[in-house]
């Protein structure tokens, strides 16, 4: 179909102290935060490959919000389709903690196929 699929993790950047330092721990956490992205996103590949499928692999830092993070990615690399998984949350953990997912919904600039 000649379809391009690219999976995206975002991952919390680190904070910088002043004088442009970085602490070391903040550091390690950001490494850490990398190579589990990764990780996440190298364990897709398998079932993708079976399937004949070549998937894009991106770490994406996170803006403001995680859904910000994804829409400003997808509307910069002219997604035509958003494909998200969604964690099941009830209402009221919603109403009460957002969701990232009902957020992308509602403000990407393409269609959003949210799964469960």
């Amino acid at each position: 179909m000649g379809a391009e699929l690219t999976a995206i993790h975002v991952i919390d950047p680190i904070r910088g102290v002043p004088g442009g330092r970085v602490k070391e721990k903040e550091k390690e956490r950001e490494e850490q935060a990398k190579r589990e992205g990764m990780e996440v996103l190298n364990s897709i590949d398998p079932v993708l490959q079976k399937q004949g499928v070549n998937i894009n692999k991106e770490l994406v830092e996170k803006s403001d919000s995680i859904a910000k993070a994804i829409i400003g990615y997808a509307k910069k690399n002219k997604f035509d389709i958003i494909v998200i998984g969604t964690k099941g949350m009830t209402a009221v953990e919603e109403f009460f903690l957002g969701s990232v997912v009902s957020n992308v919904i509602r403000h990407a600039h393409c269609p959003v196929f949210a799964i469960r």
